[in-house]
């Protein structure tokens, strides 16, 4: 008895199951899994690892490759911007309307050509990180270097001379660029954030690693936002950018900048909420700000406390007028009483006689 109801629950429990099991075969080869995707089912849920992001489409560095640079500026204009992009864009536009400009003024001239050199540099930076030697762009910067070199001051001589050092170097032009480095006096240059990246482009492009680090080191300690900008956009890293010392460093940096921008949100005691800065280095100080904050409220406080000023001084002037007008009143007084007293010879004269007569 027990048998069978047994063996009639397994066949009742089989004829319900059949239909799924055909369903389910019919789902499967209507929409197959994938073995990936099947894996997924049934391990634990993982993390997936996005696609690498295509910062610059192929196309465009086709594009520059051939030395269509307007071509590459309109490619540009249709794609999703980023920071790599964006920077590539900005040196394209340059060079390609630098010719448009007309005659250069003089004192604008330094400026103008530097610019422009440094953008046919990066440009030829980033078509060498990808194997693409592009003679053209390094004909270029080295021309307009030359020329923001003729046009400089004393003082900026010196930073276009390091900038065409670390443009050979770059190039593989190492004993040029030594030649030009060892002329370069480094304790006449600024020493701002733009002289201390040259001088670690230099070294970077001269395969210097230790002496790259170290300039590295100045220009975060000037600016550290500019410093990890433009390691993330520029190419003048790429002859050290495989060396364990530099990605460690670089690690170590952006580490610092997730800590300094770390944003926590706290409730007081009191029950109203409000943004804190994690870092004590950046916390917000608005009383430094109020003398700054309303720009005409200033000018009439200003102006009315130099009315205020005027008016007293002006008291003061009339009080001290007043004393000295006095001053003198009383001693024309004192001079007409002394000058009473005394007695002219007539007066002397009639004493006598009445004297006399007495």
């Amino acid at each position: 008895m027990q048998m069978r109801f047994a063996t009639a629950t397994i066949a009742i429990a089989a004829a319900i199951l059949m239909p799924l099991s055909v369903c389910a075969k019919t789902k499967a080869k209507a929409n197959p899994v994938s073995p990936a995707k099947s894996a997924a089912v049934t391990e634990p849920a993982a993390e997936e690892a996005s696609p690498p992001s295509v910062e610059v489409p192929e196309s465009i560095v086709t594009a520059l490759a051939k030395g269509d640079l307007n071509g590459a500026l309109i490619q540009m204009r249709d794609e999703k911007p980023t920071p790599k992009l964006k920077q590539v864009m900005n040196d394209v536009s340059r060079a390609a309307t630098f010719d448009m400009r007309g005659k250069i003024d003089r004192s604008e001239a330094h400026k103008a050509y530097q610019n422009v050199a440094v953008s046919y540099h990066n440009l030829y930076l980033f078509l060498k990180r990808r194997d693409i030697d592009q003679k053209k762009y390094f004909e270029m910067a080295r021309k307009y270097y030359s020329k923001a070199r003729s046009a400089a001051t004393l003082l900026h001589k010196s930073e276009c001379d390091l900038l065409m050092a670390a443009l050979l170097a770059s190039a593989g032009e190492g004993e040029k660029a030594r030649k030009i480095f060892d002329k370069i006096d480094i304790a006449s240059m600024r020493g701002d954030f733009e002289s201390v990246e040259y001088m670690a482009a230099y070294y970077a492009a001269s395969g210097q690693t230790e002496d790259a680090l170290e300039a590295l080191g100045q220009a975060y300690k000037i600016s550290p936002d500019r410093t990890l900008a433009w390691l993330a956009a520029g190419d003048d890293f790429a002859q050290i950018e495989n060396d364990p010392r530099y990605q460690g460093q670089l690690d170590s940096w952006r580490s610092n900048k997730k800590d300094r921008n770390e944003v926590t949100l706290s409730i007081p005691r009191k029950g109203e909420p409000r943004l804190e800065m994690s870092s004590p280095e950046i916390q917000f100080a608005p009383q430094k700000m109020m003398k700054h904050a309303s720009s005409k409220e200033s000018a009439v406080v200003s102006k009315k406390r130099a009315v205020q000023k005027s008016a007293a001084s002006s008291r003061e002037g009339k009080k001290a007028a007043a004393k000295k007008s006095t001053v003198k009143s009383g001693k024309s007084t004192a001079k007409v009483a002394v000058a009473s007293k005394k007695t002219t010879p007539q007066q002397k004269s009639t004493a006598r006689k009445s004297q006399k007569k007495r």
